[in-house]
């Protein structure tokens, strides 16, 4: 149960006696420390001034990987960042042009190049192998002859300039739109990179019809991130692509209707198809999720889920460092 929250400092937790699994947690309490930037929160976890860090970038994955004593931990997640490519609106109302910028993204090179290959390729639709609903489905391979070929079949041989707003955090964010940007320009793309301030970010690109890089932390499910991104009334269809393709909406609310799973997955997979052949995401690749922990922290798991951190099963073993109250 809540016991103090300092904003932009601390939250800390303690035990509640009558939780529902008895016997648990096995910790008195735990407290999230807030750290300016993760260099200071690496400086902290070396010290042992905190036992587990989480939300690791690849490079402070890599150095915690090398600390004696310490356990670097990675999971597949489902957290991405996407290009929206409002599909209500020239030029990406026609699919040619958006199928043309997806077939751009060299996505093995891009998560290297971007995330130290610390992820797994995507398919221009949020659903990672992180959640059970996944269906695999043929990956997009980079073709930028093809990719020409849609632009001169669209009239738009000439090239097709337009600008793509990034806000400034997390830095994912601009990476994306920059090397997209570059791994445009031999198909005919002139991407014009925008970055924003976050707060500036919200209040004039986010949602408003225009192309932009997103980012958004696995889901507990498949339904909560594909009805947020994609309908029109239980979320906030981002690509305006859902007046144009209500049979692919009617496919998600089918699924949320279905208790039994294999049908349930069935009407994923046909959304899936239809999302990553038409959809207004492109989607180059997911991230993992990267903690790091000291040995005497035991039973703990990741959650693929960001958000979520589980402490229900860790204890401290005999050697873990004592801290004042």
């Amino acid at each position: 149960k809540l016991k103090e929250f300092v904003p932009g400092d601390r939250l800390v937790v303690e035990r509640f006696g009558d939780y529902f699994r008895k016997g648990q947690p096995y910790l008195d309490g735990a407290m999230l420390r807030v750290f300016p930037e993760p260099t200071t929160e690496l400086t902290a976890f070396k010290s042992k001034e905190v036992d587990l860090i989480s939300g690791l970038t690849p490079d402070l994955f890599s150095q915690v990987a090398t600390l004696a004593g310490a356990e670097a931990m990675g999971v597949a997640g489902g957290t991405f960042a996407a290009v929206i490519l409002p599909a209500d609106k020239p030029p990406f109302n026609d699919n040619r042009i958006r199928e043309a910028l997806k077939l751009c993204a060299d996505r093995t090179l891009m998560l290297a190049a971007i995330h130290n290959s610390q992820g797994e390729v995507g398919n221009d639709h949020p659903i990672s192998t992180a959640y059970p609903d996944h269906v695999a489905l043929p990956p997009r391979a980079a073709d930028v002859n093809r990719a020409r070929a849609l632009l001169r079949d669209a009239g738009l041989g000439s090239g097709v300039p337009f600008k793509l707003f990034a806000a400034n955090s997390p830095p994912i964010r601009e990476r994306v739109a920059v090397v997209l940007k570059e791994m445009a320009r031999p198909a005919g793309f002139d991407i014009d990179v925008e970055v924003l301030a976050y707060d500036r970010y919200l209040a004039q690109v986010w949602n408003k019809g225009v192309p932009y890089v997103v980012y958004y932390g696995t889901r507990p499910t498949a339904d909560a991130i594909l009805m947020k991104l994609y309908h029109p009334r239980e979320g906030l269809d981002e690509g305006r692509w859902a007046p144009s393709h209500a049979t692919a909406i009617r496919l998600l609310e089918q699924a949320r209707e279905t208790v039994e799973s294999e049908r349930r997955r069935r009407f994923y997979a046909d959304f899936l198809k239809i999302s990553r052949d038409e959809g207004p995401l492109m989607l180059p690749f997911f991230v993992n999720e990267l903690n790091g922990k000291w040995g005497f922290v035991r039973d703990y798991r990741i959650n693929p889920a960001s958000f979520d951190m589980v402490l229900d099963d860790v204890w401290l073993a005999p050697d873990a460092p004592k801290k004042k109250a």
